[in-house]
């Protein structure tokens, strides 16, 4: 057997001592590089052991430490092939000491209406419901009261065997779905730019990712189909209203078509539907197209304030015990005070006042957005622009990191790992400065930066 035959070997020979170290450096180098891409297959153990005249166990051990590390992902039956977000860290955190119109946050907080009716409800809330250990609130009628209002606003039949759950904002959420009903080396579908902090958790928990791009109706389906024939899905993600990063949303034949296929090939979908209170329209959400094959998310720190951690769960019954299992370990308990102000705010409709009040600074933003770059925009928080073919992504970057503007590539959204092509984009939250001058002349440094002069 020689080099020629395998499809990969460590570039760097003879190996050093440790082998599994100079192995696994090998192919650390290799990803980083682009000698190996997303889904490359690695050679088998016994091959590639035969090939470096090591022991079985030596190979085995570095791409063990490749697997770890979120580098490799296997396939049973099939081999080891290179993950394709395993270098690059797709974690989004706010950037202080710039203009930062990376951070999604939709309304500033001080000074707000939503300030005036967080500190409302803090003069409401007894004490004593903040000092106890509880983890049953939904034997609590104020719970049920709030829930069920919340629910009804968002036009989502909970009727049936539906049981919901409180957790510490929509991360945590995707964190207890992704440990309670998936396992290390499941497949999970994604749109091709999708949220950056669910595919750093997937790397974490080992879970693959598969990528389909979306169109203007949302994910391509007739991809999805063609890849439930090839590969074994455990589940799909998606965003159906305003998809970050895309602002994409989903058609509703497309979601009764995900629905169907959730169905016949029994996969579940994770429905995020983080900005479903600003959808007029209020499509039919999965969670009733296939209510027994979707979890249904919905937070709040987009609506209320970034600090303010709440985001519900609604699943089957079926469920139940392995949500609340993963639940207990990883919070122990509700997040009390957080979950006390949301309860209050929905039950004196003040929630309701915050939401409209938001939905004026949007569109208000979004009249600047739609002015300064002449176009038509989705109502989003943030919008998704395309930066002109003729210039390099990493000379945008320089330039506004140097004039201190924050904002967020495409690059860091792209669950497929890195594509080369011409097609590169940024997110900019038109919400996050209320100051309009302010925010008038950012967007115009911005525009400048990925146009031609």
């Amino acid at each position: 057997m020689n080099d020629y035959e395998l499809p990969w070997v460590p570039s760097k020979l003879p190996l050093e001592k440790p082998f599994y170290k100079s192995i696994y450096q090998s192919l650390y180098d290799d990803i980083l590089t682009g000698v190996l891409k997303p889904h490359d297959q690695l050679p088998s153990q016994r091959e590639l052991s035969y090939f470096l005249d090591i022991h079985f166990t030596t190979v085995t051990h570095a791409y063990d430490l490749g697997l770890k590390n979120g580098l490799l992902y296997t396939e049973r039956g099939r081999g080891t092939f290179i993950s394709p977000n395993g270098i690059s860290d797709h974690t989004i955190q706010g950037k202080e000491g710039v203009n930062d119109l990376g951070i999604l946050n939709v309304t500033s907080v001080e000074n707000s209406l939503a300030e005036f009716y967080v500190k409302e409800a803090i003069k409401n809330i007894p004490v004593k419901k903040l000092l106890r250990y509880f983890t049953k609130s939904s034997l609590d009628d104020s719970y049920d009261r709030a829930t069920q209002k919340w629910f009804e606003y968002l036009n989502i039949d909970v009727s049936g065997d539906m049981v919901s759950l409180i957790t510490n904002g929509g991360q945590n959420a995707l964190a207890i779905i992704l440990t309670a009903l998936f396992k290390p080396s499941d497949t999970i579908v994604v749109d091709d730019f999708t949220y950056s902090n669910f595919i750093e958790l997937a790397k974490t928990l080992h879970i693959k990712l598969l990528s389909i791009p979306q169109d203007d109706e949302g994910m391509k389906l007739d991809q999805l189909e063609d890849m439930l024939t090839t590969h074994t899905v455990a589940g799909v993600y998606v965003m159906p209203f305003r998809s970050n990063p895309t602002n994409v949303s989903m058609s509703i034949r497309r979601r009764e078509k995900l629905a169907a296929l959730s169905i016949s090939h029994n996969f579940l979908i994770i429905e995020d539907d983080y900005l479903r209170y600003l959808d007029v329209e209020k499509q039919k959400a999965m969670i009733n197209l296939s209510p027994s094959h979707t979890i249904y998310l919905s937070s709040f720190s987009k609506i209320v304030a970034p600090g303010i951690r709440v985001a519900l769960v609604l699943f089957d019954k079926k469920f139940e015990q392995k949500m609340k299992h993963s639940f207990t370990n990883l919070n122990l308990q509700e997040p009390t005070l957080d979950f006390e102000i949301i309860k209050y705010l929905i039950n004196h409709d003040f929630v309701l006042k915050i939401i409209n009040s938001q939905m004026k600074q949007i569109k208000t933003s979004l009249a600047l957005f739609e002015d300064v770059f002449e176009t038509t925009a989705p109502l989003s928080p943030f919008q998704w622009i395309k930066i002109n073919s003729a210039i390099n992504i990493k000379q945008v970057k320089d330039r506004l990191d140097k004039l201190g503007i924050h904002v967020l590539y495409s690059p860091q959204f792209q669950a497929g790992g890195w594509k080369s092509n011409n097609d590169y984009f940024i997110r900019v939250s038109i919400t996050a400065i209320n100051d309009l001058a302010k925010l008038e002349k950012l967007l115009r440094t911005i525009k400048r930066t990925i146009s031609p002069s």
